[in-house]
């Protein structure tokens, strides 16, 4: 006999909203970042000083690019192609973290504040995508595989 334990609904919604939650964090730690100004503003001399606006922008931009890739977390989580296949699920999953680990070096010299956090969420999600989320697909999907039992 065959049991099939796939991926509820209740189990989807609590991956949502711990994603949700790990992206608010990271959104209001960058956003909170924006409002200090670069100490490597370029102000050429006899010039009128311009008075620091908000990076609105860079910040949505920044926030935007996360959410991307929490989304790529999210559905990696609840789509049962992890169960089936890990490997290749993981290796696809990959590629979004490492390409905004590649934007955010690329714009990391004289960097605003909020892209400095940026750099810094980035860098702890690459982490967490190198040595947490292996076993964490291992385990979930031991936990969700198809089971085969024998009855005699």
């Amino acid at each position: 006999m065959k049991k099939n334990k796939h991926i509820t609904q209740a189990t989807k919604k609590k991956i949502y909203l711990i994603f949700l939650t790990i992206w608010l964090i990271a959104s209001t730690y960058i956003a909170y970042e924006g409002q200090f100004e670069s100490p490597y503003s370029f102000h050429p001399e006899g010039a009128d000083r311009v008075p620091f606006q908000y990076p609105l922008f860079g910040v949505t931009f920044a926030i935007s690019l996360y959410l991307l890739e929490m989304l790529n977390y999210a559905l990696l989580f609840s789509n049962n192609s992890i169960v089936k296949h890990p490997i290749i699920s993981y290796f696809f999953a990959s590629i979004i973290p490492f390409s905004l680990l590649c934007i955010a070096f690329l714009g990391a010299m004289h960097a605003a504040p909020f892209w400095g956090a940026f750099i810094q969420v980035i860098l702890f999600t690459s982490l967490f995508h190198l040595l947490i989320l292996p076993p964490t697909i291992s385990h979930f999907r031991r936990n969700h595989q198809i089971e085969e039992s024998n009855e005699n």
